[in-house]
């Protein structure tokens, strides 16, 4: 009966005293189970788990101060499951890993060069009637002239917007036959009208450095304005077969040539005049 009231006594003043004096209550160690689990300062493990510093672990997990769970790793309040790892209050699923405050998982790219679209279009716009570009060079040439956009855009008059089409145009001739024009100098309606493809490069090919009889527009606006006018303006899809003739095929052609450099502009800079000094009259 004396045992029994002693054994009372003490439980109910352990009960009573803060976290300090637990450890003492407990014998020094933490609460284990399911198989050798141990916790540290008020932690709990489960099925060999650890925790430091209040921080719950499960499966061989650890934490301080996060939770992980099957084998997880997380620190400073982080989240981290099935192996990936949370940093400073990051959440990592499926072994990713999240940095201050989480990462990004298939987001936005990076932005498209004219490296990357030039080797594209060359690879999936190769065949007749679907080919944008003469040559490599041509092709990085022209695309200096484009404004750049925005990242993962499928349409307007810009560089990503014709390195995703370039891209689209993989995998059948189908494909290339509806998207190599997008992608082209032209854009043809999806990547700005041929008349905004046209006008960039050939405002941006044939500058203000050069005379007034080989400069055939003032800017763009100009350009604008007397590209309404070509036939085949709208309607007509561009391809490297379009050499000749007095249409806008034929102009947005020898505009790329001329995006080249001056030698190349000041032979084909007349060519895309209105009225054509040659080439396309």
């Amino acid at each position: 009966m004396k045992r029994s009231l002693l054994v009372l006594s003490v439980a109910v003043a352990c009960s009573m005293v803060g976290a300090p004096m637990m450890t003492a209550c407990s014998g020094g160690g933490g609460g284990g189970t399911a198989g050798g689990g141990s916790g540290t300062a008020g932690g709990s493990g489960t099925a060999g788990g650890s925790s430091a510093a209040g921080g719950t672990a499960t499966a061989g997990g650890s934490s301080a101060g996060g939770t992980a769970t099957a084998g997880g790793t997380a620190t400073a309040g982080g989240t981290a499951t099935a192996g990936g790892t949370a940093t400073a209050g990051g959440t990592a699923t499926a072994g990713g890993s999240g940095t201050a405050g989480g990462g990004t998982a298939g987001g936005a790219g990076n932005a498209a060069t004219c490296a990357a679209y030039c080797a594209t279009i060359a690879t999936n716009c190769g065949a007749a009637m679907t080919t944008q570009y003469t040559t490599t060079a041509v092709c990085l040439a022209a695309c200096a002239k484009f404004p750049q956009g925005t990242i993962g855009a499928m349409a307007g008059n810009s560089l990503e917007c014709r390195n995703y089409h370039a891209g689209a145009a993989a995998g059948s001739m189908a494909n290339a036959t509806l998207h190599c024009p997008h992608a082209g100098p032209g854009g043809n309606g999806a990547c700005g009208t041929n008349c905004e493809g046209f006008c960039s490069i050939a405002v941006g090919s044939c500058p203000d450095s050069m005379d007034a009889g080989t400069r055939p527009y003032a800017d763009n606006a100009t350009c604008l304005t007397e590209c309404a006018g070509f036939t085949m303006a709208t309607g007509t899809a561009f391809n490297t077969t379009f050499q000749s003739g007095n249409n806008l095929m034929c102009r947005i052609y020898h505009a790329t040539v001329a995006s080249q450099g001056a030698g190349n502009a000041t032979t084909h800079c007349p060519h895309i005049d209105n009225p054509a000094m040659g080439g396309c009259n």
